[in-house]
């Protein structure tokens, strides 16, 4: 059974979601884990550690308004992947937010990238979860990302506007 909690510092796998959230994603996509942490003191804004029959599989960051959720990162342990871990997970993000739509975005994939990319295939993970690319893209320090979206009504600028609450960094979108 799949359950999570949020992460303090006290959690025996504190040091396994940081070094988790440093190994997976590029040093120009993070933002420093201290302040990661510090803006879950916000209201609907938590770093969710996920457990099935005890054991870690992943953890996640996300930010929430009233018409979105945000997933901000999300890692699943190397261990424990294809394993079906993380739709389990999207699955329960979803719940866990009264089901009102979900946005995440992704690394921009250029024209003509090779199908077995990891890009590639991380976005046909997420269609694959429901999502869709919103035919926007974001920049965001220096780089561009996807913006993908489960369903409802997609307004760009207030996707924006929750993205820069979720990261408390600017976003600029881009209709591609």
């Amino acid at each position: 059974m799949m359950k999570s909690v949020f992460l303090k510092r006290s959690l025996p796998e504190y040091k396994k979601v940081k070094n988790l959230y440093l190994t997976t994603f590029p040093k120009i996509e993070r933002i420093s884990f201290w302040f990661m942490r510090l803006l879950c003191l916000r209201k609907n804004t938590e770093l969710r550690v996920w457990f099935d029959e005890g054991q870690m599989v992943g953890f996640t960051y996300s930010s929430s308004t009233n018409k979105y959720s945000i997933v901000g990162y999300f890692a699943v342990i190397p261990e424990t992947r294809s394993k079906g871990y993380g739709s389990r997970i999207l699955k329960e993000i979803r719940n866990l937010y009264g089901g009102i739509p979900m946005v995440i975005d992704i690394e921009y994939i250029p024209e003509g990238t090779p199908s077995d990319d990891a890009k590639v295939r991380r976005k046909q993970f997420y269609e694959m979860n429901g999502f869709a690319d919103t035919g926007y893209v974001i920049s965001s320090m220096g780089k561009l990302y996807h913006v993908l979206f489960t369903d409802g009504d997609f307004d760009v600028k207030e996707v924006a506007k929750c993205m820069g609450k979720c990261f408390f960094i600017p976003y600029k979108p881009y209709k591609v």
